[in-house]
């Protein structure tokens, strides 16, 4: 029986390339890297979680499925359970934004061979997409996706040129507002102004206004200055969702 995948997970082996050679870090139960083999869409995969536990249910999952050669389930923390070139892609969904990025920067050699990175962080997108930015990768593809009344946002991202920006960010001037916004939202997702976006672009701004508003009571510089800059990305939002919500967005010409 094929093995079956929730919206978040449905949206993460969605962006894994034909053929590519795969690592799940933080496997958990090993559902993508299973149903990525049963689908065909892998010859082989690493299962690779940090606990014993995790890596016991992957174990059962592979077994039950009869893929115990196909999906190699391995304990130790971050890339640490895979050899320089054995992979091209890395999976890490379910994490903080932040422990993504350290397992990235306690691995170089790993990284270095890397051609993509997938990642469903928890928090901190935004310091995701600009590490990965810095360190020459671009944004591939980008969603938001609704699982039981939360959005997950899902990012790949592929090696860019050798030199080169990404260009998704072109549109959103460096140091300006918009350019801090597209690394909140992601540049694709702002240009693409889907509904699950358009609901994260509400909520968020919803929590920016609070904070601002809590600023306004606080007498010290620091936090005046600090308001301020909230309050430009909270009026650059507010335009983007008047843009994004209106009855005229999207028509043909």
């Amino acid at each position: 029986m094929p093995e079956r995948l929730s919206p978040r997970l449905t949206a993460v082996a969605e962006m894994i390339p034909c053929k590519a050679r795969v690592v799940d870090v933080g496997t958990d139960h090993g559902l993508v890297p299973t149903y990525l083999v049963q689908q065909s869409l892998v010859q082989f995969a690493i299962a690779s979680d940090i606990s014993e536990g995790p890596c016991s249910a992957a174990r059962r999952t592979v077994s039950e499925h009869g893929l115990v050669e196909q999906v190699s389930v391995r304990l130790g923390p971050g890339l640490t359970t895979v050899q320089e070139g054995e992979v091209d892609t890395v999976i890490m969904a379910g994490m903080g934004g932040a422990t993504a990025i350290q397992i990235l920067d306690e691995s170089e050699e790993v990284v270095g061979q890397l051609e993509r990175i997938v990642i469903q962080p928890m928090n901190a997108s935004c310091r995701v997409r600009m590490e990965l930015y810095e360190r020459g990768f671009d944004v591939e593809r980008e969603r938001v996706v609704n699982e039981d009344g939360r959005l997950y946002e899902v990012i790949s991202f592929c090696r860019g040129k050798m030199g080169t920006k990404d260009p998704a960010y072109l549109p959103f001037p460096p140091q300006s507002v918009a350019r801090e916004c597209a690394f909140t939202f992601g540049p694709l997702n702002l240009r693409e102004k889907g509904p699950e976006v358009i609901r994260l672009a509400q909520s968020t701004l919803e929590r920016w206004r609070s904070a601002s508003a809590g600023m306004k009571l606080s007498q010290e510089g620091l936090t005046h200055d600090k308001r301020r800059k909230l309050d430009e990305k909270i009026n650059w939002m507010a335009d983007w969702l008047l843009e994004a919500t209106s009855k005229d967005w999207g028509r043909a010409p």
